[in-house]
């Protein structure tokens, strides 16, 4: 009983004070540096002769929008998202060879924002922003540089390096979660993160040098959607009156 006369003491005041301010962060700007997890979609992590074997891995983000009319907002956003990549089942179907990763497996990605906001102010200088948004734009994708080794004896190749190839294509994203202002410049924020499967290719070359020492080269294509949903997390600074 004493716990919830506590709660009701606390939230109550809350209650009273809050109040939504759709002009809030009209004709203010917001520019936002974050990260957080990164996990790949179920076609993207598919393992086998057509898979590309990624896992969970991490973001960095850097976005910046204006509120132009009383709620909506436009902007544009930079991120970085690294996959991990899975070295045991691409072993595998490998056969098993001696392997060194050379690079990881990137992609960095660029586009415009659509966003809408609901700030409730808590008090003078405490709010709350919960904020939607759509994003389109274009990334590029590159599958980690592989190198592999095997015994002449027990393989009809002695090595094989696979390298990737330039890949851009575009994607389409949404994202929501909750903005903490502190004060009028200043807050963090918290959002969910999802960029919608869609189908597209990843190129890469291999080389591979057979047991007579002859040089076989190609050039080949991952195909498949490329989804993946995060958590996001960081800064943010309100630039304007």
């Amino acid at each position: 009983m004493k716990q919830l006369l506590l709660l009701c003491l606390v939230i109550l005041p809350l209650k009273l004070s809050a109040q939504a301010d759709l002009r809030l962060l009209e004709k203010r700007a917001i520019l936002r540096f974050g990260g957080g997890s990164l996990a790949p979609s179920a076609d993207f992590a598919s393992v086998g002769t057509n898979g590309i074997y990624a896992r969970n891995g991490f973001q960095l983000n850097a976005g910046f929008s204006y509120c132009f009319y009383r709620n909506l907002g436009i902007g544009i956003h930079l991120d970085y998202n690294q996959f991990g990549f899975d070295r045991s089942a691409f072993s595998a179907n490998q056969q098993n060879p001696g392997m060194t990763i050379l690079s990881p497996f990137n992609s960095t990605r660029f586009g415009l924002s659509a966003l809408a906001f609901l700030p409730i102010r808590l008090g003078k200088t405490v709010a709350l922003n919960f904020y939607a948004e759509g994003q389109a734009g274009l990334r590029g994708m590159n599958i980690p540089k592989i190198d592999l080794s095997y015994n002449e004896l027990d393989n009809n190749f002695t090595s094989v390096a696979y390298r990737p190839r330039p890949s851009t294509m575009g994607y389409l994203a949404i994202s929501g979660g909750l903005q903490v202002l502190f004060s009028r410049n200043f807050g963090l924020f918290v959002a969910y993160h999802k960029t919608l499967d869609s189908r597209h290719s990843i190129s890469y070359s291999s080389r591979a040098f057979d047991a007579d020492g002859l040089l076989i080269e190609g050039e080949h294509y991952l195909h498949n959607y490329l989804g993946s949903t995060g958590i996001q997390g960081g800064i943010m600074f309100v630039i304007g009156k």
